[in-house]
């Protein structure tokens, strides 16, 4: 699959992942990646690695507010590809102990129209999107979206791909 330097950079520009609090305390929001310098011109479509560099990572052992994070967690990034204004990702991951209250949490607008972006931190992440109203994604009726672990991933038409 091939993906535009202007997706890339957007994602990575946007994705500061979400630190979920955890027993007795919040986290902070972790500092946004830094995208490739914009004098270098880049080719017109990446590769899956480039496109998974593009969209970079924070990733460490503290999550921002002090507190060692699990070594099995690290960031998930989400470019979801949708005509939904806003978007809402509910989900649940073994860090926030249970589901987000509907619709979830509002996501992030991209740069370029019909995207929008969620980072956060977790080893796992079990998810479906909504329009904040009556309209849901999800893969089937009785199904919802799963990332079993870190890394960076693209939504489309249905359709989830690990980039990273």
């Amino acid at each position: 699959m091939g993906m535009t330097m202007a997706v890339a950079q957007e994602a990575a520009a946007a994705a500061a992942p979400l630190s979920l609090p955890q027993q007795g305390g919040g986290g902070e929001a972790a500092a946004p990646a830094t995208p490739p310098p914009a004098n270098s011109p880049p080719p017109a479509v990446l590769s899956p690695s480039e496109a998974a560099a593009a969209l970079s990572e924070v990733v460490g052992g503290d999550d921002g507010a002090g507190k060692t994070m699990d070594a099995s967690a690290g960031v998930i990034s989400l470019l979801y590809e949708t005509s939904w204004e806003p978007a809402f990702i509910h989900f649940n991951c073994p860090e926030f102990q249970s589901w987000t209250d509907s619709p979830g949490m509002k996501m992030k607008a991209g740069e370029l129209p019909n995207h929008k972006i969620f980072s956060i931190t977790a080893s796992n992440l079990e998810f479906v999107l909504n329009d904040g109203g009556s309209e849901w994604d999800k893969p089937s009726y009785d199904a919802n979206y799963f990332i079993g672990s870190p890394g960076s991933y693209i939504l489309k038409k249905g359709k989830l791909e690990k980039v990273r």
